[in-house]
């Protein structure tokens, strides 16, 4: 008995250590991109990245403005719309079933 533990005892703090690595790496990879420390991020956070700059959330509405369409979709899953621009949106909507959030463009355009 003592010989077969002295071979998985190594095996197991390997594969904890690993599986260790692989969570804080996702906290790190949500709270980069959303400013959570999750594992997943929510529907509707904080902070977004869209080609690559930062959103920050504002207000809630209760409808989408007119004339936005649909961009993409946030890390939660949440679909996002913007006004039709030829280059950076300055602001963007968020909407999860009947929740709907702003956001502003952090730092300017």
């Amino acid at each position: 008995m003592t010989v077969v533990w002295r071979y998985r005892k190594p095996l197991a703090l390997t594969l904890l250590s690993v599986l260790v690595c692989c969570l804080a790496l996702r906290l790190v990879w949500v709270h980069d991109r959303t400013w959570e420390w999750r594992l997943q991020p929510r529907a509707i956070p904080e902070k977004i990245m869209v080609q690559q700059r930062s959103y920050t959330v504002g207000e809630t509405l209760t409808t989408l403005p007119a004339g936005v369409h649909l961009v993409g979709h946030d890390p939660g899953g949440a679909e996002l719309y913007a006004y039709e621009t030829s280059g950076l949106p300055t602001g963007l909507y968020a909407k999860d079933g009947a929740r709907i959030v702003s956001y502003g463009l952090l730092g300017g355009p």
